[in-house]
């Protein structure tokens, strides 16, 4: 049986800091691009590629990872011709709440 220890998820998602991921952090089949901004001993953290809030998602929070040097296509926002493809899809749990969901943490930095 496979399995991934934290300090391999480490060295996997440090692969990618800097560039777009997918991640679902709103329902648990829709993957949206984020950048992947920094990578720590027990989670990760991520932005919208447009700006905004950082949000820290721990590892123990990682469904799947999936990798693909041909890209992986995500789900696209607004007007797109053609569907985004990213390197690299982390899915995670979702959490639904009666106000929302939630996933992470988001601090301002």
């Amino acid at each position: 049986m496979f399995s991934l220890k934290l300090s391999g998820m480490k060295e996997l998602f440090t692969r990618y800091i800097g560039r777009e991921i997918g991640l679902n952090f709103k329902e648990i089949d829709k993957f949206h691009a984020t950048v992947l901004l920094a990578v720590n001993n027990e989670y990760f953290s991520v932005r919208s590629p447009k700006g905004g809030p950082i949000a820290h998602y721990p590892f123990r929070h990682v469904l799947s990872c999936t990798e693909s040097s041909d890209g992986i296509p995500i789900s696209a926002v607004g007007l797109v011709l053609k569907t985004p493809k990213v390197p690299f899809v982390v899915q995670t749990h979702v959490l639904r709440t009666k106000t929302g969901t939630i996933v992470g943490v988001a601090l301002p930095l």
